[in-house]
């Protein structure tokens, strides 16, 4: 409930950070005026369309990752960038953009091309299925084309390291994962 003004509105900044899979962008710090009554009291809010971010993800032999789910949260540089600390945690409050590769490796994710005012970039992860032999990736600092899409994008090659986990006196830690 908010409180209206008496002899002028009041004005209140409004903050809305939609679901992860939603097609309408976050808005921060919105300025609305709240009216001194009748029935239109609170003025309306327009959320802008996020933007449809494509890609495919590829192994090096060129073999498409199928299956593999996706992750795009705001780049470690990008919130580096921002400078405010009330930004910061803005951003970092925002739910996780998820999606999982078709079986031509494609995926679609629905991302705000500006936070918090500022153009932002994207960390995209991506996690192929074991049976792939395609390793965890993260393709860090993503800027949005104006098209929105990022185009092919290919894993490394994996490697295999083989350990053995110990606890603090040096014993093998059976079973560990």
């Amino acid at each position: 409930q908010l409180y209206p003004g008496d002899e002028t509105n009041r004005r209140y900044l409004v903050s809305v950070v939609p679901p992860a899979g939603s097609q309408v962008q976050a808005v921060f710090e919105r300025e609305v005026q709240v009216g001194i009554g009748g029935a239109e009291v609170l003025q309306a809010l327009t959320l802008e369309r996020r933007i449809a971010v494509t890609g495919f993800a590829e192994q090096q032999n060129g073999d498409p990752v199928a299956d593999a789910p996706i992750e795009a949260r705001p780049s470690s540089l990008f919130r580096q960038g921002l400078g405010q600390e009330a930004q910061e945690t803005r951003v970092a409050e925002l739910p996780v953009a998820t999606g999982t590769t078709d079986a031509s490796g494609g995926f679609l994710l629905w991302l705000d091309r500006d936070l918090v005012g500022v153009t932002a970039s994207y960390d995209i992860d991506v996690t192929p299925p074991t049976y792939s032999g395609a390793p965890s990736w993260s393709f860090e600092d993503v800027a949005i084309p104006v098209s929105g899409d990022i185009g092919r994008r290919t894993l490394p090659e994996a490697s295999f390291a083989r350990a053995t986990v110990r606890d603090a006196r040096g014993n093998a830690v059976p079973e560990a994962e």
